[in-house]
């Protein structure tokens, strides 16, 4: 996630949080994670990975679920993870929420798909330079189908 998805996908990436699979200890980006107020101390669920494009003063919050470490971003896991991020002050339009998987035939994604929660992405790190919306809204708010 860190070597191929934020360098693709984020324009100034910055790693806030990353619980290393099978350990106790976890990695934080102190500065920015003091900057915009992200406490996760008292999380007892936090996401494996949360990512930030900085500069701060727009910064945009991804909160990311390995799959190997938890299940994928379903509704209740999105509300869960929008609540911890609400609390920073940012607005609920500057989080994103993605469901990270190896691969597209893996058994993991065939099963959690009808799972994964509208307004949510899955990564592939199978196929690295691509990103798969679950788009949700009215048709009249959602692009078009074919836009150049």
């Amino acid at each position: 996630m860190l070597e191929e998805f934020a360098p693709r996908f984020l324009r100034v990436p910055a790693a806030l949080w990353v619980l290393r699979p099978g350990s106790a200890n976890e990695a934080f980006g102190e500065d920015h994670s003091k900057a915009i107020r992200l406490r996760l101390a008292h999380s007892r669920h936090p996401p494996s990975i949360i990512l930030a494009d900085v500069p701060l003063a727009t910064c945009k919050l991804v909160l990311i679920e390995v799959v190997v470490t938890d299940g994928a971003v379903n509704s209740q896991r999105k509300a869960a993870l929008l609540e911890l991020a609400k609390a920073t002050g940012q607005k609920p339009e500057e989080f994103y929420f993605v469901s990270a998987f190896a691969d597209r035939s893996a058994s993991a994604f065939r099963k959690l798909a009808p799972e994964i929660a509208w307004g949510t992405y899955a990564w592939f790190s199978s196929e690295p330079e691509k990103l798969l919306a679950f788009r949700e809204g009215h048709a009249a708010e959602l692009p078009a189908l074919f836009q150049y």
